[in-house]
């Protein structure tokens, strides 16, 4: 498999995977409404994933650093930051699905 259709499987995995995620913790309650709160969700999944990149494969898996860097760069191809960037809307994608969804009347 060619390396960006890869990157573009990965990406729309975990996006997919992300909005069904909040899509169940919105529709349970779980999450607060207000699209603030959403994106600040939205934005601390981004900053607990790069910590992930970098704390894991740096230090467990010994991948050096420039390399994982170098994944961010867009320039270069790596579509990781767009896919990072657009996970800070996934709640929010989640919230507008649910609200779309005609409600059933018992």
């Amino acid at each position: 498999m060619p390396a960006m259709l890869a990157e573009l499987l990965g990406i729309a995995m975990v996006l997919v995977t992300g909005t069904v995620i909040a899509y169940q913790f919105i529709r349970r309650g779980r999450f607060p409404q207000s699209s603030s709160a959403l994106l600040l969700i939205g934005g601390l999944w981004v900053i607990y994933t790069i910590a992930f990149e970098f704390l894991f494969f740096h230090f467990l898996a010994g991948v050096p650093l420039s390399e994982i860097i170098e994944n961010y760069d867009v320039t270069r191809g790596h579509l990781f930051s767009i896919g990072l960037a657009a996970t800070v809307f996934v709640p929010l994608v989640g919230r507008s699905i649910l609200r779309a969804r005609p409600t059933q009347s018992s």
